[in-house]
């Protein structure tokens, strides 16, 4: 596989930026800037972890991150809690606004949350697979993400993220 790079931007205050560089080592390194805010992470989060294969990872702005080596997959989670929170609507358009070439598959919209799974194309003619769940409880967000280096692999382990977001219980 040749290597890829993955850029998912989400605005809300700050601006998060995830990228995995993938080799054909299945090898991975995780580098993200976090703008300063005075907003803070979720206290008491209750979640599922995900089985092996995966494997957890840290990251100092994520809340929590996995990884799955044998697929090249990764499941995280980031919350924001701040007591000026932009809309639902707000937070969804700021993510996909800055990702340049993509495909939005599906979109499933509720008073509290939305469900987006989006095929990004990049330049070196790789494409990518993301599962977002983006949820607004007592003033905070939560954006659960599940990205798969193929369509393949997501449709294999689309099971695993449902059960995430099934899983996750914030305060």
């Amino acid at each position: 596989m040749k290597p890829f790079l993955f850029k998912q931007y989400i605005f809300l205050g700050c601006i998060i930026i995830l990228t995995a560089h993938c080799s054909s080592l299945r090898k991975s390194a995780f580098s993200m800037v976090l703008k300063k805010t005075k907003d803070k992470k979720a206290d008491q989060v209750k979640f599922w972890s995900p089985p092996q294969p995966y494997k957890r990872q840290t990251h100092s702005q994520l809340d929590a991150l996995w990884w799955n080596q044998q697929t090249n997959s990764y499941l995280s989670y980031f919350s924001n809690c701040s007591r000026n929170l932009q809309s639902l609507k707000d937070i969804e358009q700021g993510t996909l606004s800055e990702i340049e070439n993509y495909r939005l598959i599906k979109t499933q919209r509720a008073k509290n949350h939305i469900y987006s799974v989006i095929k990004i194309y990049h330049p070196d003619g790789e494409q990518t697979m993301s599962g977002m769940y983006t949820l607004v409880k007592n003033n905070c967000f939560y954006i659960l993400n599940f990205i798969a280096d193929s369509e393949k692999s997501f449709k294999k382990e689309r099971a695993i993220f449902q059960k995430f977001i099934k899983g996750f219980q914030p305060k």
